[in-house]
């Protein structure tokens, strides 16, 4: 299995391949290509740094507008047909899950920017359970309306990241330890922004280039951050590094290709690029809606994301991922609430009816192709919140599971 591996400045011998080294900002042309002049070494050395990572593998490389609170219909009754209906009690089970490792993460990235240690074991286990109920139920993370449009917040995309991350990083064949690690790596990629200054984090406008330049040290600044909780692994600091490089090089911080980028690293910047393009970021001034976001991923398969991971995500999300708003050919709104991976333009949606917006049936749309999909709406355009009808629509199920 491909890995990055620690060696001492003065162990580099000539071929090997160095992707990053311990100490941020050093001026070096050569990562991500054999090494053929040791002379690197005394230059490296003179900048202080102590160890490279380098590649190895066994068979070597393969090529701000606050929304306004919304809420569900009052009166709303749910019409669901025995064959449409959805696994509330899992997706209850997960969404709780979910809702508790965000409470940790909160309450530990408040307290870092105070100068406190995050509480590493808590998070570590979380996400562990995470895992695991994703290698028992692959598809249930991808059910829960993750992508809220009300909800921004740092705190929100990392966990976004960590769940995309886990679903897509399983169904490519990532397991065990490294599943786990890329887990991890999602909900802290972020995490040495807290070393950036604040006014190019929340700047609107265009970035200059030396903001850019600042901006694009924070996969560096994570390892610094990180590295002193023994209980986060290099392995899982090696992911985080690799995050926004790209399959043909034009990425950051070492300029690496495809075939030096850990294939966690693959997944997490597919994940990491759709949960920034949803939000208002100094990367994407411009917030993308959920297909869009998809759209433009699918446009880079092959270029900055390596084609086949893009391929499975696509199939993961749908074209339509849950939590989307849409507008339907009978004038009806709809929120997605399940995808259709054999036939994704028609996912099961719960459909708000023109007339009777507390009206709310399941319909699958596979089986009512006369009831079409319009367009994907924008929902802060919309005088419902589609995240709260989906949850209110979880807790109607629920209750008629138990008591059924």
């Amino acid at each position: 299995m491909a890995s990055l591996k620690r060696i001492g400045v003065w162990d580099i011998q000539l071929g090997m391949v160095i992707v990053k080294c311990d100490k941020a900002g050093v001026p070096f042309n050569e990562y991500g290509r054999p090494l053929t002049n040791l002379g690197y070494i005394h230059s490296l050395h003179d900048y202080g740094v102590e160890y490279v990572y380098i590649w190895s593998e066994q068979d070597g490389p393969k090529d701000e507008k606050k929304p306004e609170e919304k809420t569900v219909p009052k009166g709303t009754e749910f019409k669901v047909n025995k064959e449409d209906d959805v696994n509330a009690i899992l997706l209850s089970a997960a969404t709780e899950l979910v809702t508790m490792l965000k409470e940790n993460f909160t309450e530990s990235m408040a307290g870092l920017k105070m100068g406190k240690a995050i509480d590493a074991p808590a998070i570590i286990n979380v996400v562990s359970d995470i895992v695991f109920m994703s290698n028992d139920n692959p598809e249930v993370f991808t059910k829960i309306a993750l992508n809220e449009g009300m909800s921004k917040d740092d705190y929100t995309h990392g966990l976004n990241v960590c769940i995309n991350a886990v679903s897509l990083g399983q169904a490519v064949g990532i397991k065990g330890k490294e599943l786990h690690d890329l887990g991890l790596a999602g909900l802290l990629h972020d995490i040495g922004k807290v070393r950036v200054p604040e006014q190019i984090l929340n700047k609107k406008a265009n970035l200059s280039d030396y903001e850019m330049a600042a901006l694009k040290r924070h996969p560096e600044y994570a390892g610094q951050v990180l590295q002193r909780y023994n209980d986060i692994s290099e392995d899982v600091l090696n992911i985080i590094y690799q995050h926004h490089e790209c399959c043909d090089g034009t990425g950051y911080p070492s300029g690496i290709n495809a075939q030096y980028i850990l294939k966690p690293s693959k997944v997490l910047a597919i994940a990491e690029a759709y949960n920034t393009m949803l939000m208002y970021s100094p990367e994407y001034p411009r917030a993308f809606n959920n297909t869009d976001a998809i759209k433009k991923i699918y446009a880079e398969a092959g270029k900055k994301y390596q084609a086949d991971i893009v391929k499975t995500f696509v199939s993961i999300m749908g074209v339509y991922p849950v939590g989307t708003a849409v507008s339907l050919s009978n004038g009806s709104i709809g929120i997605v609430c399940e995808t259709n991976k054999m036939d994704q333009a028609h996912p099961k949606i719960l459909m708000m009816h023109k007339d009777n917006p507390s009206n709310i049936e399941l319909v699958n749309l596979k089986t009512h192709p006369n009831i079409k999909i319009v367009k994907e709406l924008n929902n802060t355009e919309l005088n419902i919140n589609p995240f709260e009808i989906f949850n209110s629509f979880l807790k109607s199920r629920i209750a008629y599971q138990v008591e059924k």
